[in-house]
């Protein structure tokens, strides 16, 4: 026996007594053959049946390079898994093996419950292990309690901080996994103080989120109740400050909850102040949003009401109505239930569009101004209704209206084919954001303007009285222009549809009449521009008398105009055979009866005279005179 032989059976030696496992052909021992990793083996011993005589080849498992017996015989598993550990005898005596469990080194999930004097409950909730040690760390026993096993109770000497520490193990497995530690304030109190609710939010049709008040180690239980009804448990919580609750109905139904301080060693729950959702309804009334809510009046001070995320109002019942509304507007509210001690819980947001069913008032102010082919018409919104939209009727020569443009979305309107002898009037009505449509509009008839001249020549304006304003007409102007279209001023009337102008001095000029309202907010009306001309005056003597014996005027033939309005003139006279005996273009200038000098015979002649007027008009006259001598 060599040296090296003898060393390997004096280091066996102590261990073989301990040897707790043997390969599968019994000719090898191992202390462990499972436990955590990293986890460390050593063969006890390697001759029990065959001397291995210090030659054997020894493989692992792990894909670590195998050993020669030479006096290594511990071994650490790093990776957890399952290997195969095999003693290769030499001389062809075969391989002799065992199979080794490494776990993974799992840290156990533990709780710790604080109860009253100076006492803790412990519960495993791990079960990767078969069993977990417990260590209170205070110089008592290690408690040992299988998977799945019941909380336990430790009682310390004191208060204060304390730390408790959990390790697991498997059966028949090496002691060598990793413990894992928490740290608890021990009490010496009764018991833990109730908790509190802090605020409730109902987060979805089917979902409630809750915050609570609570302290670490504390076990708590969580309930609820439904319309009221009696509390059922919902589960557990500790060293939690939140919890969300599924599988709700909060559209139909509110919930109210509590949580309970639980003393897990000694029994008895102190319950916090309850608290519970709302469950809102908004409904659009004619003008108005009705709320109402359903909860449990219990601890609420009073609720507050949120519009579009905004506080409209604080209330004590449980209903309310918004009549700040405006029709096809959305308004979102959201119900706070203020608590005692200011716990809130948040209602589900409702939206909801108002409505109105009230017809829109008629529109009252049109003014309407009339240039040249077209007619512009504009009107005061209603100041309580908003329009959506307008739409424009027209009537012509008294018959009835028929819309001309709808959708016009701006209190103006332009009609492009306006024509005086249309004599059209118009009406203007509107749909309301509410999608009322008013009453019909009043009727507005554009300003008709027209002329005739009196005896004297005078020019005399009639228009048609203004009506498309509900305040009616304060008075009418004329505005004035030569035919130059140069202004002559502005002549103010009273509340008058005619006028007759005194002025002689021109041939005519160009009008306009201008409506002005008695609303000061109302624009004016215009009428149609027009061109007035006084009549152009023609006449001449049936005979005349070229003999020298008078009188004066009748020596001559002339034809009479307006010489003012005159810009040219030309006078022929025809003898009875068609001849031109004469001819002149002034007009002072008359016949005296004679042609190339000599008196012609009395008898009937015929003229024509061809003016044009200072407007560029063109007359044609013609007649016969007789020529008469006295005997």
């Amino acid at each position: 026996m060599n040296v090296r032989h003898i060393l390997f059976i004096i280091l066996l030696i102590p261990v073989v007594a301990a040897a707790q496992y043997t390969s599968d052909a019994g000719r090898f021992q191992v202390n462990e053959r499972r436990g955590c990793a990293p986890f460390t083996l050593t063969i006890t011993n390697t001759d029990l049946l065959t001397p291995c005589n210090n030659n054997c080849l020894i493989s692992w498992g792990d894909g670590t390079p195998n050993n020669q017996a030479d006096g290594i015989f511990t071994h650490t598993y790093t990776t957890a898994g399952t290997f195969t550990l095999s003693v290769n005898y030499d001389g062809g005596r075969g391989p002799d093996q065992m199979q080794i469990t490494v776990y993974p080194n799992v840290q156990p999930v533990f709780e710790i419950y604080r109860c009253s004097g100076n006492e803790i409950q412990v519960k495993v909730t791990d079960t990767n292990y078969d069993s977990y040690i417990i260590n209170y760390n205070d110089a008592s026993p290690e408690v040992t309690v299988p998977k799945g096993s019941l909380a336990v109770n430790h009682t310390f000497a004191s208060s204060g901080n304390k730390t408790v520490s959990v390790r697991g193990i498997n059966n028949a497995s090496a002691d060598n996994c990793t413990p894992a530690a928490n740290k608890v304030v021990v009490v010496s109190a009764a018991a833990p103080p109730a908790p509190t609710i802090d605020q409730l939010v109902i987060t979805s049709s089917t979902v409630i989120d809750l915050q609570f008040t609570t302290q670490q180690n504390v076990l708590y239980r969580l309930e609820i109740g439904v319309n009221g009804g009696a509390f059922v448990n919902l589960g557990n919580l500790i060293d939690v400050s939140t919890a969300t609750v599924p599988n709700l109905d909060t559209d139909n139904n509110f919930y109210c909850f509590r949580l309970g301080t639980v003393d897990p060693c000694n029994g008895g729950v102190n319950y916090s102040p309850t608290i519970c959702s709302a469950d809102l309804a908004a409904t659009a009334q004619n003008n108005a949003n009705d709320l109402t809510w359903t909860t449990s009046a219990t601890g609420v001070i009073n609720f507050t009401i949120q519009r579009d995320g905004v506080v409209l109002t604080t209330v004590t019942g449980t209903t309310f109505t918004d009549t700040d509304v405006i029709c096809g507007t959305q308004y979102c509210y959201q119900i706070i239930s203020n608590y005692a001690g200011s716990a809130e819980s948040f209602s589900t947001v409702r939206c909801v569009t108002a409505i109105s069913t009230d017809v829109p008032a008629a529109i009252a102010d049109v003014s309407s101004v009339v240039n040249g082919g077209s007619v512009e018409l504009t009107w005061e919104p209603d100041a309580v209704f908003t329009a959506d939209s307008y739409s424009i009727f027209r009537r012509t020569n008294g018959g009835l209206f028929k819309r001309l443009q709808a959708g016009v979305t701006f209190p103006s309107f332009t009609d492009d084919n306006y024509l005086i002898s249309d004599q059209a009037c118009y009406r203007v009505d509107y749909i309301n954001s509410c999608g009322n449509t008013s009453d019909p509009g009043i009727q507005a008839c554009p300003i008709i303007l027209s002329y005739i001249t009196n005896s004297d020549n005078q020019i005399i304006l009639n228009w048609t009285a203004y009506n498309g304003w509900t305040g009616g007409v304060d008075h009418y102007e004329i505005d004035k222009y030569d035919l130059n279209r140069s202004s002559l001023g502005t002549i103010t009337l009273g509340n008058v549809t005619t006028y007759s102008d005194p002025d002689l001095g021109d041939q005519g000029y160009f009008y306009v009449v201008r409506a002005i309202p008695n609303t000061a907010t109302t624009g004016e009306s215009v009428s149609n521009e027009i061109k007035a001309l006084r009549k152009l005056i023609f006449a001449y003597p049936k005979a005349f008398t070229p003999d020298k014996q008078g009188p004066q005027e009748n020596e001559t033939f002339k034809v009479f105009v307006t010489e003012e309005f005159i810009d040219t003139f030309e006078m022929k006279i025809f003898n009875r055979w068609g001849e031109m005996i004469f001819s002149t273009t002034d007009l002072l200038k008359g016949w005296d009866g004679k042609f190339n000098g000599q008196p012609q015979p009395e008898g009937t002649y015929t003229f024509t005279a061809t003016l044009r007027d200072k407007t560029g008009r063109i007359f044609k006259r013609d007649g016969s005179v007789m020529l008469l001598r006295k005997k």
